[in-house]
């Protein structure tokens, strides 16, 4: 499963690959991959959209498109994606879909992507439970502060709680315990036992990691 850093990575690329360019085209190879709306819908709904960012929100790719839209992609267990030249056959049995820009982006399987109007940001917030996660470890305005007070009250090991999507966005099993072992701390301590200069520790190892 891609981690974080591999989707922010991937999200910087998006931005100087796909911002800007015009979707003229979709297609869809596994219906699944659509999580919402209709696949009918979501194919019309790309037509001559134009990309107008990348941004990322815990394991997220948020991609805000002309006309009001947000293409939201997760790549799941293997999902990933591919930047071929538009006249370069892929590989049809290993994609999900793909968009056609002049470059075609193809969706490898484990994708999953849904599209909805971003004027109606709470929607769309609802259905990837967007409002829940919490703090994200790349944001600057993430500090030893913030760490303390999201795990102050958590009694539960401390790997456990850093997994929680809801405490802190984004962590991984690979991050977190790369991010304990840098900090010296056991997994299995209680988060809510550790101190201000352990938290310190750990606040700069996570950030490092």
């Amino acid at each position: 499963m891609a981690e974080v850093p591999e989707v922010e990575i991937i999200v910087r690329d998006l931005r100087e690959a796909m911002v800007g360019r015009a979707i003229r085209s979709a297609e869809v190879l596994q219906p699944a991959a659509v999580r919402y709306p209709t696949l009918d819908e979501f194919i019309d709904l790309l037509e001559d959209r134009t990309i107008l960012d990348a941004q990322r929100r815990a394991k997220y790719i948020l991609m805000p498109l002309s006309g009001d839209l947000l293409l939201a992609i997760h790549f799941a267990l293997w999902g990933t994606l591919m930047l071929v030249p538009a006249g370069q056959p892929a590989y049809r049995k290993h994609l999900s879909s793909g968009i056609l820009t002049g470059r075609r982006s193809a969706f490898r399987r484990q994708t999953w992507i849904r599209t909805h109007g971003s004027r109606i940001p709470e929607v769309l917030a609802e259905k990837l439970d967007l409002n829940s996660l919490g703090p994200e470890a790349l944001d600057p305005d993430f500090t030893v502060e913030v760490l303390a007070r999201q795990l102050s009250k958590r009694r539960g090991a401390l790997k456990t709680v850093l997994l929680n999507q809801r405490i802190l966005a984004g962590l991984g099993n690979r991050d977190a315990d790369e991010s304990m072992w840098l900090a010296g701390i056991d997994p299995r301590r209680s988060a809510a036992s550790l101190t201000m200069e352990e938290l310190t520790r750990l606040h700069h190892a996570i950030v490092q990691v």
